[in-house]
């Protein structure tokens, strides 16, 4: 039987609901590709930190920190793609969206990644913590780690990679009790595949200009 932790009280649950309506709010940026997302996508990462660690999903827990953190880095990574612009680029930036394909050394070296911090954070979550889904938890986490990082570089396979972990995290969440983040995650899975559309077809491929 599903159980509930904590959406019992009223605090927690408005707490979670605001995390839900600030993950509407940066997907909605992420499809458009606003810089500041990055800081919409940072106070959802603190939400979350709290909502994760009540619910004991551990390594989505982490992952939040680590998006805390990352949301400064790429904020200031993409003011900067904006600032090296040419000046014609700079004055349309507004309603462009770029974008790169993910290149065959960078499919090895997240795969690798990948590989390593499933198996890293598995262990950790089997050993050291109650994580009543370890293997779970532990197999959204690195994809999310993964497609933040390509997010950051612009890469639009991230969009693939979010519909994987999306899909996951409905049936996750629901389990825990987490029932309005279980629904935000169908929202965030149909985005997904809408921004992947969107960034094909509105978007620029500068793919051949990165080295």
């Amino acid at each position: 039987m599903t159980q509930s932790y904590f959406l019992s009280d009223s605090f927690w649950l408005h707490l979670e609901l605001f995390g839900v309506i600030t993950g509407l709010i940066f997907l909605y940026l992420e499809i458009k590709q606003r810089p500041s997302m990055w800081l919409v996508g940072g106070l959802s990462s603190l939400v979350y930190i709290v909502v994760f660690c009540f619910a004991k999903i551990y390594a989505d827990m982490s992952y939040n920190i680590y998006n805390f953190i990352i949301s400064i880095y790429g904020f200031f990574l993409w003011i900067k793609y904006f600032n090296n612009a040419p000046k014609e680029l700079k004055e349309k930036k507004s309603q462009e969206i770029e974008y790169r394909h993910i290149s065959r050394n960078e499919i090895l070296l997240f795969s690798g990644l990948s590989i390593f911090l499933y198996f890293v954070i598995y262990y950790i979550l089997s050993y050291f913590t109650d994580s009543p889904i370890p293997a779970d938890d532990s197999f959204t986490t690195t994809l999310s780690i993964v497609a933040t990082l390509l997010l950051v570089k612009k890469i639009i396979q991230h969009w693939l990679m979010w519909i994987v972990i999306n899909i996951a995290s409905v049936f996750i969440y629901y389990e825990r009790g987490l029932y309005p983040t279980s629904a935000l995650y169908v929202v965030y899975g149909i985005a997904a595949v809408y921004g992947f559309y969107i960034w094909r077809k509105e978007g620029k491929d500068f793919s051949l200009s990165v080295s």
